[in-house]
Parts: C-alpha cells; structure tokens; sequence
C-alpha cells in the first residue's frame, strides 16, 4: 500500500448546486465530499422509506439519480447530455406529489433519453455503462 492518500481530480469549480466543498476532515477532496454525501443521503432515505408512502421510493430514487448525475457531470470533461438528462429527471421529480402520471410519465422520457445516450456513446466507441 502507498503512502499517499487518493486525490480526486481538482474541482473545475461549483458543482451544479453551487455548493463548492463542505467542511470535512484535514485532507479530503471536494469528489469525496460529494460522494459522502450521497452516501448519507441513501441511508437516511433508506430509513425512513418505512414510514413514508408508496410513492416517495421513485422520488427518492429519482433524487438519487439526479445527485449520482450532478457529481458525474462535475467531473466529467463534457458532461452537457448528462446535465440535460438531469435538468429532465428534475422536472420530473417536481410533478411526483401533484400529478403522479406525470411524474410517471417523465421518467419513461428519461430512460428513452438514456438509452439514447448509451447508443450514441457506443457508436463513438466508448465502453458500455
């Protein structure tokens, strides 16, 4: 094992939230800090998914989604799809409580998007996701 500790790239800037790197241990890197607090995020909806109604488990997949997605594009050197995809999941995501079918209905356009995506990204010859 090397005695250097792991340095994610350095921040090309604000993520997409704004938020530039949260206070933390001496030493850990703004990439770090976002999967932290992904992390975090997952477990404290993992816990109260029990208690909550039926339709707050897309929500929270879908806000997981878009947080996996926002820390992605942050690091990626092109990442304009990406951020697109996450603007329509977004939109998504906000219909959830007031029109379920919407919501419903704006993920099957994101997923669509994906697959596109995935296919465009395979005939540049990039490695399947």
């Amino acid at each position: 094992m090397s005695d250097t500790p792991n340095r994610a790239p350095k921040s090309q800037g604000p993520m997409p939230n704004g938020r530039h790197r949260l206070g933390g241990p001496e030493g850990r890197q703004p990439f770090e800090d976002d999967l932290y607090d992904l992390f975090c995020f997952l477990v404290t909806a993992a816990r109260q998914l029990p208690r909550e109604p039926d339709h707050y488990g897309p929500m929270r997949l879908a806000e997981a989604a878009c947080r996996v997605a926002s820390v992605a594009a942050a690091w990626a050197s092109d990442a304009g799809d990406l951020r697109q995809v996450v603007d329509e999941l977004m939109t998504a995501r906000r219909q959830a409580l007031n029109d379920p079918d919407a919501f419903l209905a704006g993920l099957d356009r994101v997923i669509l998007r994906c697959a596109d995506l995935e296919r465009k990204r395979l005939a540049e010859g990039e490695t399947p996701a």
